[in-house]
């Protein structure tokens, strides 16, 4: 019913901090009707949203705001139960936001989907090896209209992108 975008990254030690940003982009079909991301951190005021961003860390593990580079340091929690019935497709996106930077200069990084009442990792995807800035990581899409399940899609497409709006 619950599940979590999880994005935790240090940088090339001796390189310059990096911010990574986790987002994600729910489509109604082919049009993106709202973007979650560290611009706009819930789909709804509480106890209402669906969709939460835990909040935009600035720099990477080594950095001075976490412990390391497999801690998640950006979560966006999904309520997939409660989403809006039109909502059929949500896109899990990964962006480099520092000016200039891309992927290359990350020295470890991963983002995962996992269950948030069980904490059962579903996918992974280390990111390494990437060109650009922009990554679609996967997407979730409900199994049939109107319907409350969900599967999850594997992508792993790199796009040139400093934010979600961008790759929209």
């Amino acid at each position: 019913e619950r599940v979590y975008l999880g994005l935790g990254w240090s940088s090339v030690p001796g390189g310059q901090d990096l911010d990574l940003d986790a987002s994600v982009c729910l489509f109604e079909g082919t049009e993106c009707v709202d973007i979650i991301s560290f611009m706009k951190l819930r789909d709804k005021p509480p106890p209402a949203a669906t969709c939460v961003h835990t909040g935009d860390i600035l720099t990477g593990a080594n950095g001075k705001s976490s412990k390391s580079a497999e801690t998640d340091l950006e979560r966006i929690y999904l309520d997939l139960h409660r989403l809006p019935l039109n909502v059929n497709i949500i896109m899990l996106v990964v962006n480099v936001f520092t000016p200039g930077a891309t992927f290359s200069q990350v020295a470890q990084a991963h983002c995962r989907c996992v269950n948030a009442d069980t904490d059962q990792e579903l996918s992974r995807f280390q990111l390494a090896n990437l060109k650009g800035n922009g990554l679609i990581f996967g997407q979730l899409q409900r199994v049939a209209p109107s319907e409350l399940h969900w599967r999850f899609v594997a992508l792993g497409m790199a796009r040139d992108g400093r934010t979600a709006n961008e790759l929209v």
